[in-house]
């Protein structure tokens, strides 16, 4: 791929990215949302299926993320490439439109969901810190809103302007002070380059720890206080595989950063590394949350940011939701633009005011909980798994073993690859191992997502 920065608006960037901006980027694409549900699954299915679900699901997803590397590295030479652009060149020009529609639902899911959840929760930080935050109601009629924290008593999960208790309970359309936060300061991050974006992910990152370990010791000092073990094998195995499928996707992202890496960082040193410091996380988070209550929620913030917890621990969980689900829209959104923008099916600026600007446009409306909402990240889930790793899989194989698709040329004669994905000695049992990976996968993501989709549907 060509090194050369691209400027102006909605520009690309160069081969910048070492190696330690390698790793948080995928540490922290890895380890988000995800890691909210962990205690809760781990108090209900025990620990041990947990962390050998996580286990083995690192381990595939570790290898399918490598594969994939290794497809990308042998597309030739001479100009920049993208995650449909991959899927076009091996399977034919169709390929590229049909792959294009769920890879842009899934990033856009995932941005839009987040964005909601991020707003409410620099609302709540606000309410925290200053007692109070506002809001312009723009329907039924146009006013100014404010919510204080004693209007939670109304909800169990305290949302601010969830409903209006003087308007007999009506849901406005509201754009709230918290909304306005969150687009000023990540929107246009959207339109810079991934390697424009490493420092701001490197500040998630840091504060990310700092959060982590306030969380570890909270968990850590109530568990002290909790007379039930936390239980070796549980009774509700429901969530365990979508948990930990779920919490490994990567693939979306991957191409865009081998663009931009320099070419010293080894992929399989910040692949593995990055896994096996997510998986760790995990662990850690999942095991001491579940024992540090004897029921546990299914979101670790909705109980962390409570009026009862230390204040410490509720500027922490508002903390975690603000800035490092925050800081994932930005990726979400660029990956978007660089597939439209390079791909030529827009614009530069076209490109930028679809993936950028369209889903904060989109966003506000649905700040409430709108049951659009909930099909916008249904739909999101749905498209996930094939997305981060049946079709990287997929494309891996057709590299491997071009007879498998019925293709006649193997773009591994097209460019050679620095990646090994497997040993030496494993070589060639390359096209096994793929068809195994996909046979494991596959039946595991239909049966995870409509097991999370029917949870959530029921719980809605």
């Amino acid at each position: 791929a060509s090194s050369e920065r691209h400027s102006g608006l909605g520009h690309v960037g160069a081969r910048t990215i070492g190696a330690a901006g390698s790793f948080i980027l995928c540490y922290n694409t890895l380890v988000g949302p995800g890691l909210l549900e962990l205690p809760h699954t781990v108090q209900a299915a025990g620990w041990l299926p947990v962390l050998l679900a996580l286990g083995v699901v690192c381990v595939i997803s570790a290898l399918s993320v490598t594969f994939f590397c290794d497809a990308i590295e042998r597309y030739p030479a001479g100009r920049r490439f993208e995650y449909c652009d991959l899927f076009g060149h091996v399977w034919g020009k169709r390929a590229f439109r049909w792959v294009m529609l769920p890879f842009a639902l899934c990033n856009l899911s995932q941005a839009i969901t987040a964005i909601v959840a991020t707003a409410q929760v620099t609302d709540q930080l606000l309410l925290f810190m200053f007692d109070r935050t506002y809001a312009l109601q723009v329907f039924p009629r146009v006013r100014i809103l404010s919510w204080t924290e004693e209007e939670c008593q109304y909800f169990s999960h305290c949302t601010p302007f969830k409903a209006v208790p003087e308007a007999e309970m009506e849901v406005p359309t509201v754009l709230t002070l918290g909304y306005v936060l969150c687009a000023l300061a990540l929107a246009p991050l959207g339109s810079l380059s991934l390697d424009d974006n490493i420092k701001f992910q490197t500040f998630a990152f840091v504060v990310q720890l700092f959060l982590m370990a306030e969380f570890s010791l909270h968990f850590w000092d109530s568990a002290q206080h909790v007379e039930a073990p936390l239980r070796v094998v549980g009774d509700s195995y429901a969530d365990v595989m979508g948990v930990a499928i779920f919490n490994f996707a990567l693939c979306m992202c991957i191409p865009s950063w081998m663009n931009e890496k320099k070419p010293a960082v080894s992929v399989n040193k910040t692949i593995w590394g990055s896994m096996a410091a997510a998986t760790f996380s995990y662990a850690l988070i999942g095991v001491l949350g579940a024992r540090s209550s004897v029921h546990t929620n299914d979101n670790m913030l909705t109980a962390l940011g409570q009026p009862h917890m230390p204040a410490l621990t509720r500027l922490c969980a508002f903390l975690f939701g603000a800035i490092i689900i925050g800081f994932g829209v930005p990726v979400s959104c660029l990956v978007i633009r660089y597939n439209l923008q390079l791909s030529n099916t827009l614009s530069s600026t076209g490109a930028t005011l679809v993936a950028t600007v369209a889903p904060w446009v989109l966003s506000w409306p649905l700040y409430q909980g709108h049951a659009a909402l909930n099909v916008i990240s249904y739909a999101g889930m749905v498209v996930n798994g094939l997305v981060n790793m049946l079709l990287p899989l997929a494309l891996a194989l057709s590299v491997a073993d071009p007879s498998a698709f019925g293709l006649r040329k193997s773009m591994q004669l097209e460019a050679p690859s620095t990646v090994r994905p497997l040993p030496s000695s494993l070589e060639r049992f390359r096209s096994m191992l793929i068809r195994a990976a996909l046979a494991l996968t596959l039946p595991a993501i239909v049966a995870a997502t409509a097991i999370k989709t029917v949870s959530q549907i029921s719980g809605s």
